[in-house]
């Protein structure tokens, strides 16, 4: 898809999705791309600029969610949208802080203890361990974990509970 038609799809899914919130009594608080599109943006300068256009059209109030340290954070914030920064802790980084793709061995992290482990060290020290080893920094505003893993909703209640322990505040989007 060419950047303008990536801003369209996305105004309309944005548009669709916020008339069902309403319908439902729900504010729309933020937007945050998924799979293929969500990488894109992580990498290509002109689709994250799409996004960020599209999202700041229907509402500048919105939050826009994407990878730390990614083309699709800085679009957001050259739109002038509030922007959250997003680390996993159920995927694999590689060392320039992109995640490893979900082809590669060991791309899913599904074991809890690791999985807890990932999101304190990105959490307290913003840093996360490379696959190969290498600490990388990384400044995060959000965790994220699949719900499509098995285990997922037990896995949650898990790392909020580590997490918790470990003195983290958890804070609603406004």
């Amino acid at each position: 898809m060419s950047a303008d038609e990536v801003a369209d799809f996305v105004r309309q899914q944005v548009r669709r999705l916020d008339r069902i919130a309403c319908e439902e009594g729900v504010v729309l608080t933020h937007v945050k791309p998924h799979g293929a599109l969500y990488n894109q943006a992580a990498a290509n300068r002109q689709i994250a600029d799409a996004i960020a256009g599209a999202v700041l059209e229907h509402d500048p109030r919105l939050a826009l969610i994407g990878l730390a340290g990614s083309m699709l954070i800085e679009a957001g914030e050259a739109a002038g949208l509030r922007v959250l920064r997003e680390a996993f802790a159920d995927r694999a980084y590689e060392r320039d802080g992109s995640l490893r793709a979900r082809d590669l061995p060991d791309a899913l992290i599904e074991d809890d203890l690791r999985c807890l482990a990932q999101a304190r060290d990105i959490v307290l020290a913003g840093l996360v361990m490379s696959h190969d080893g290498r600490g990388v920094r990384l400044r995060a505003d959000a965790i994220c974990i699949h719900s499509d893993t098995p285990g997922a909703a037990a896995r949650a209640a898990y790392l909020r509970r580590g997490l918790a322990q470990a003195g983290v505040e958890f804070v609603g989007l406004r």
